[in-house]
């Protein structure tokens, strides 16, 4: 039963977390960041690609 609970609680908002960040990438690299630009920064493709292909290697 704790096994249960151990994984509802910790692991399964993880995971929501990772596939979130995979299919809005854009949003992942700037959360928390906004505060620091004026304006709606550009993020490169490059960025992208990566922060899609790290998620893989998790």
């Amino acid at each position: 039963m704790a096994d249960f609970l151990l994984m509802f609680i910790l692991v399964i908002p993880i995971y929501g977390v990772l596939i979130w960040s995979y299919f809005d990438p854009e949003e992942n690299l700037l959360r928390g960041k906004r505060w620091m630009y004026k304006e709606e920064p550009e993020i490169s493709e490059g960025a992208i690609r990566y922060t899609k292909m790290s998620l893989w290697s998790v």
